[in-house]
């Protein structure tokens, strides 16, 4: 009788492996991580620093005039948004036509393909010379800060950065020194904290006591987020020879006005306050004579 032999059935133990990630995978996460870190790097708002120059930027196409008065403005344009929510450089460039030396607040950096900030295109429109002075970088470029328009000669420029304590943005003061019927003026041109009072009042202080510090004749002017009744604000309105250009000029919204034209060594001709909806800020202007030693 034939015997088959047959293999009794064993068991089998399994022990599994953990799976290990393929190389490419970890190269996939690796590069999403560093992605990931250097856009989360170039969102944050960093500083601009101080810079300096001799001369703005682009073409003049009109002298200023020698003999008359000097015509200077100041205006937070808010990014060019006006009060229906739309943003248009066109209105804001109307309301600066025919002016010589024309302060800027919330000017933001580049707009388009062209890398051109908002300074550069006004100038183009109302055929002056430009600068933006950005106080804040972002994503790589500079983002927001002040700048100027002018048809008069410049010296020079500096950019000096506002020191930064408790707040979440960057704020600058620009001095420009321009020349108007060949005497030296000094214009500042700024934008104080708002949102944080310690912050708001420090600045305010640095500002005032640059002003201050300047030769006559010397302009300050920009948005101060202060009014009248802030106490620094009242105690350098009550200070001898310093003017408030818009002293006597009716605000058509009768608010408590925080933009400002302060003058030392010079006197007023005329001046105005225009409510344009280009922006939530009035456009102030003033024509401004050389006052007499």
């Amino acid at each position: 009788m034939a015997t088959v032999l047959r293999s009794l059935p064993t068991e089998v133990r399994s022990h599994s492996r953990p799976k290990t990630p393929s190389r490419q995978r970890v190269r996939i996460g690796l590069a999403m991580a560093i992605v990931g870190g250097l856009m989360w790097h170039a969102s944050l708002r960093t500083p601009s620093g101080p810079a300096h120059g001799t001369a703005l930027q682009g073409a003049v196409t009109e002298a200023a005039s020698v003999s008359g008065p000097l015509r200077i403005g100041t205006f937070n344009i808010h990014g060019a948004r006006g009060l229906d929510g739309k943003r248009d450089l066109d209105r804001i460039a109307k309301s600066l036509e025919g002016f010589d030396v024309i302060g800027l607040q919330e000017i933001h950096g580049v707009q388009d393909a062209t890398l051109r900030d908002q300074a550069d295109m006004l100038g183009e429109k109302l055929g002056m010379a430009w600068l933006f002075a950005p106080s804040v970088r972002q994503w790589h470029y500079y983002d927001f800060g002040n700048g100027i328009l002018s048809r008069s000669p410049v010296i020079d420029w500096q950019r000096i950065p506002l020191e930064r304590q408790t707040g979440k943005t960057y704020h600058n003061v620009l001095l420009v020194r321009v020349l108007h019927q060949g005497q030296p003026i000094q214009v500042l041109i700024t934008h104080v904290h708002r949102r944080d009072e310690a912050e708001r009042q420090a600045q305010l202080r640095a500002v005032i006591a640059l002003f201050q510090s300047l030769d006559e004749p010397a302009i300050l002017m920009g948005d101060l987020n202060s009014n009248a009744a802030d106490p620094q604000m009242a105690a350098l309105l009550a200070t001898p020879g310093v003017l408030d250009a818009s002293a006597g000029v009716s605000s058509p919204e009768g608010a408590a006005r925080i933009d400002w034209i302060l003058t030392r060594g010079l006197k007023t001709r005329s001046a105005g306050i225009e409510h344009t909806g280009a922006s939530d800020h009035p456009f102030l202007w003033a024509e401004l004579e050389i006052a007499a030693p």
